[in-house]
């Protein structure tokens, strides 16, 4: 039993030393390679050519379907009609259901994000981003059936960033305004989807010589546009922190 604990005490020992043996040669002998410092473009690669993102907003349009009969009901805005989160619609609701839970009228599958719909004359409006297209859409469903009716989109680079789309739109009889992830904002007709105007925040009020986009949060837009009185309300930040837009 003793001799196997100094067998044990013996090598721990060499191997100590043999490390430290080791360890010294490599720290103060002269290597036999020659370390050459990296320097820009020793690899020859081409210079890199800043890359010009150029996002025309709304630019694209897809008619996809008739509208069916408008129900009524409406939740216009963030937090409803009235800012407080209570639907002031008559229709009955129902206190229980059975273990199947309430029937489902119809679903979607959505990009990933925290956007939320608004509803008015029998229409729901979500912002929606196309992971495939690279794209922020605005999509227009039937409330009645679910039939997608419109879709006005444009191609914008984002990273995924705990999802995307995180923004409601705000809608009237007569507008429909919504701000996508980076800061690009767009007005248009609610029943047909015609682009009325639009505005990008980060180009227009976005402080000459800082970093691109610093309008825009790092975890993307999550203010929610107002129409009040016709005129749209929006916090671009920077050169502005609210605007009002007829």
């Amino acid at each position: 039993m003793l001799q196997d604990r100094r067998n044990i005490i013996i090598i721990i020992t060499s191997s100590a030393l043999i490390f430290l043996i080791v360890f010294a040669w490599w720290i103060f002998a002269r290597p036999s390679y020659i370390v050459i410092s990296r320097l820009p473009g020793m690899d020859n690669r081409p210079p890199a050519k800043p890359k010009s993102e150029s996002i025309i907003i709304g630019e694209f349009f897809d008619s996809l379907s008739l509208m069916d009969k408008i129900l009524p009901g409406e939740w216009p805005r963030f937090r409803g009609t009235d800012f407080d989160n209570i639907s002031k619609d008559q229709t009955p609701l129902s206190e229980k259901w059975d273990t199947s839970g309430p029937p489902v009228v119809w679903k979607v599958s959505l990009g990933e994000g925290y956007a939320g719909p608004s509803v008015k004359n029998g229409r729901v409006y979500i912002l929606d981003y196309n992971e495939k297209r690279k794209a922020d859409m605005l999509r227009c469903f039937s409330l009645k059936s679910g039939t997608e009716l419109w879709r006005r989109w444009y191609a914008v680079e984002m990273k995924r960033n705990h999802g995307y789309s995180r923004t409601i739109p705000t809608v009237t009889d007569k507008y429909l305004v919504t701000i996508g992830p980076r800061s690009h904002v767009m007005c248009l007709d609610p029943i047909t989807g015609k682009m009325l105007w639009s505005i990008d925040l980060e180009k227009e009020y976005g402080v000459p010589g800082r970093e691109k986009g610093r309008v825009t949060p790092d975890f993307y837009v999550g203010q929610c546009p107002l129409i009040d009185n016709g005129v749209a309300v929006i916090a671009p930040g920077d050169k502005a922190l609210m605007i009002g837009i007829d």
